[in-house]
């Protein structure tokens, strides 16, 4: 009898004492989730004002997909003080931080954040010298990770071999301590942003790669100075595509010569680089450069013109053009009035010489 009852409390003990376990485990897991973050913001910048309670920052925090329970934010700002150490003004946090992550950036002031923006047209080169200016990391390492080819694989489409193209060009906040890698996360997730599913779709429709797309995109980014044309050149490298006429894109050339700032000499389009689309038909392996918006757009959706030349004038603009008698005639004019300008320019400078 005294055996089945010692018996007895032993299996009651084990069974309290799992339940408590499981329990324990179960506010665990509970808590744990409640912790974690929703969001896939990187910054997010919150307005504190004076006198602002935890209760309506973890109300805002919560209406704006940062936190899961505002009321879980409130038990540990009530634990830590935060009506007392809080100071208004505007904060910046990190997004994808924990709840508890972030009350703990609120109560030390929020990330310090640098602004850069990023301009339409730039190669990786030249956003690596902008970056470096700002943030702690020289523009070598910059380029050195955008030329990784696990990085390259993991956050670009499939053909690319460096990250050109994928940094969209826009304006950022970055936090001041943002190291390489993270910054070209920043930057490439944006590309992904911009270039949504339906973007994907069309350029399956079209029968292109979106690396295909991106790499027209950037050549129409540095032939466009009036944001006007893009969708008209890119109809027309569109149409030589679809004939099989060699693009003939100057900048192109200029990529492949490491940005040459100058007109081309009919040396510089007999270079020998798979770049040149002065001697190699279709597309060149990749992006030469970071293309916008617009430029994106206009490959997806090329105007309903055509057009088979064009010819650069001096005011940036282009003259389009369907027969190559017209092309001549369109280019023998740009020609006369570049060396117009050229005299014009000299005799100038000669005045102000004397």
């Amino acid at each position: 009898m005294t055996r089945s009852r010692g018996t007895r409390i032993i299996g009651w003990t084990i069974t309290l004492t799992a339940v408590a376990i499981l329990g324990g485990a179960a506010v665990y897991a509970g808590v744990s989730w409640l912790n974690t973050s929703p969001s896939r913001v990187e910054l997010y910048s919150l307005e504190i004002e004076p006198g602002m309670s935890a209760g309506r920052v973890a109300d805002k925090l919560q209406r704006e997909g940062l936190i899961r329970s505002a009321r879980f934010f409130r038990v540990l700002a009530r634990f830590h003080g935060f009506d007392r150490q809080i100071h208004a003004g505007t904060h910046w946090v990190d997004g994808r931080k924990t709840t508890s992550g972030i009350l703990t950036q609120l109560l030390s002031g929020g990330i310090r954040i640098v602004r850069v923006t990023v301009p339409e047209g730039l190669v990786i080169d030249d956003i690596a010298e902008l970056l470096a200016k700002e943030l702690p990391f020289e523009p070598a390492e910059f380029v050195e990770a955008c030329q990784d080819s696990e990085l390259v694989a993991t956050l670009a489409y499939p053909g690319a071999q460096t990250m050109e193209g994928y940094l969209f060009p826009d304006t950022y906040f970055f936090d001041v301590n943002a190291d390489v890698r993270e910054t070209i996360g920043v930057m490439s997730q944006r590309f992904h942003n911009v270039f949504a599913d339906s973007l994907v779709l069309r350029a399956d429709t079209l029968r292109m790669s979106v690396h295909e797309i991106v790499t027209l995109a950037s050549i129409i980014e540095k032939e466009a100075q009036v944001r006007s044309e893009q969708p008209i050149i890119s109809q027309v490298f569109h149409k030589r595509l679809k004939i099989g006429y060699r693009l003939g894109a100057d900048p192109t050339v200029k990529y492949a010569m490491g940005q040459a700032n100058r007109r081309l000499s009919l040396r510089d389009i007999e270079i020998d680089s798979p770049y040149n689309t002065y001697k190699h038909r279709g597309l060149p392996p990749g992006p030469i450069c970071s293309p916008g918006r617009g430029a994106l757009h206009s490959a997806l959706y090329p105007a309903n013109t055509d057009y088979l030349y064009f010819v650069a004038n001096w005011d940036g603009t282009h003259t389009f053009t369907r027969t190559l008698r017209d092309h001549n005639r369109a280019k023998a004019v740009s020609e006369q009035r570049y060396w117009e300008m050229r005299r014009e320019q000299r005799r100038r400078e000669a005045e102000q010489g004397g």
